[in-house]
């Protein structure tokens, strides 16, 4: 009787197996794949915001001597090069 059940209980737990490993790989998969925005070293869309933000006020305080603004868009910089030479 004893060999029965183990016999038993073998062949169920064989049958399981495959769809547990699967069932396992997919959790694995679902945590790697989840971005924990709770974290303090995430870069949020708000602090992302904030920093081109900042890299813009820097990029206009470097302003090149040879550059003016473009006249369709006040914010877009032209540069005079070689192949731009009527800006």
């Amino acid at each position: 009787m004893t060999n029965e059940i183990s016999k038993v209980m073998e062949k169920y737990l064989q049958k399981c197996l495959m769809p547990t490993e699967d069932m396992i790989k997919n959790l694995i998969e679902i945590e790697l794949g989840y971005i924990n925005t709770n974290h303090p070293d995430f870069c949020g869309g708000a602090n992302a915001m904030l920093d081109v933000i900042k890299l813009e006020g820097e990029a206009k305080d470097a302003e090149k001597p040879n550059a003016k603004l473009d006249g369709n868009n006040p914010k877009f910089i032209r540069y005079k090069t070689k192949f731009n030479e009527n800006y």
